[in-house]
């Protein structure tokens, strides 16, 4: 191998790491070369590289000075980027075909950073790193509260969730997820009763646990709700529709300036995802696309563990009244804003 190439992957493994520290801070240029033990060229080749492949993100900011980014860290829009976060769930799937199909077709270049937390994802989006977040609709709304600069898109699905019971067990304990439609749906299930309540963000270790027994109840979303359930002993104890109806259990988020830089597509988006129904959604799931998109959202260890499974993709897309959905959620769960000013935050 070119020792050349060998110098330069060992440079950009510093840089990245570095960088990935510092996260929305990025970190000056001069710093990176007082910090790292090789050449000033030789960095300054390595960030060009980088910056090429799209990896990174450089600004000059007061006059000569440069900062530099992870190209998902970097908290501005990006001209023809668009970065998504959001969780690994099914309910995103058909949502995000149509971004790909929109936004793809105008010449932009789509990446996709799965969390493993809604807070993680809010971060994201409330930093100005992420263009576009799916998110549990609970946690929009008081996000979107909380920051005139968050902007609620459209729900994205209703459904496709659920709480399980493991009838093997009998620790009276429940798994759930923070500041998400889970914990919602928790909360409004096992408010009278004797449970307690434990939040998780890595969702496989804590399905190993309920699948041994050591939890009674554990709230979970596709595809892990139909991966436990097709276990010995597993039942279901709720479902989302159950409880909450058709309120959208989660919505599609972006911030005010990439909405003022891409205006005219995500009205595109919205349109395209708004006309979706079971028959255009038959044909999704069996396109090249989606097929594409999956392999970008669920890694190859998860699909290992989870392989794909069609049969599971049971939510539908929501098309009804956002505004009416959000009014309807305040009440049901006690949140203490009122719906009028949370409404004002809903794009169109």
């Amino acid at each position: 191998m070119n020792s050349g190439n060998v110098l330069h992957r060992d440079i950009n493994g510093q840089i990245t790491a570095i960088l990935n520290s510092a996260r929305v801070r990025g970190v000056w240029q001069f710093e990176l070369e007082k910090t790292l033990n090789f050449s000033k060229s030789h960095i300054s080749e390595s960030l060009r590289k980088l910056e090429d492949q799209g990896r990174i993100v450089r600004r000059r900011e007061g006059g000569k000075v440069i900062r530099v980014w992870l190209t998902r860290y970097y908290p501005y829009p990006i001209k023809n980027v668009m970065r998504i976060w959001m969780l690994r769930a099914y309910e995103y799937l058909p949502m995000l075909h149509s971004v790909f199909s929109v936004f793809e077709r105008a010449g932009y270049r789509i990446k996709i950073y799965p969390g493993n937390s809604g807070e993680e994802i809010s971060t994201a989006l409330s930093s100005g790193y992420a263009d576009l977040a799916f998110l549990p609709t609970v946690t929009s709304i008081i996000l979107s509260y909380s920051s005139n600069d968050i902007v609620i898109l459209s729900g994205i699905a209703s459904g496709c969730s659920g709480i399980l019971k493991n009838s093997f067990s009998a620790n009276e304990a429940v798994a759930t997820t923070n500041a998400s439609s889970m914990y919602a749906l928790t909360n409004l299930r096992f408010s009278q009763k004797d449970v307690s309540i434990r939040a998780f963000n890595r969702v496989l270790p804590v399905m190993k646990e309920f699948l041994s027994g050591k939890l009674k109840y554990i709230a979970l979303w596709e595809p892990y709700f139909s991966r436990c359930l097709s276990e010995t002993g597993i039942e279901i104890d709720s479902t989302y529709s159950d409880l909450m109806d058709t309120i959208p259990c989660c919505a599609a988020c972006t911030n005010s300036t990439f909405l003022k830089s891409a205006g005219s597509l995500i009205d595109s988006l919205l349109s395209e995802y708004a006309g979706m129904n079971m028959k255009s959604l038959t044909y999704i799931l069996n396109s090249s696309l989606f097929r594409r998109i999956c392999k970008m959202v669920f890694d190859e260890k998860l699909l290992k563990a989870i392989p794909f499974d069609q049969s599971a993709m049971k939510c539908f897309p929501f098309n009804g009244d956002l505004r009416k959905s959000i009014e309807l959620l305040i009440d049901r769960l006690g949140i203490p804003i009122d719906p009028h000013i949370a409404s004002r935050h809903i794009y169109r």
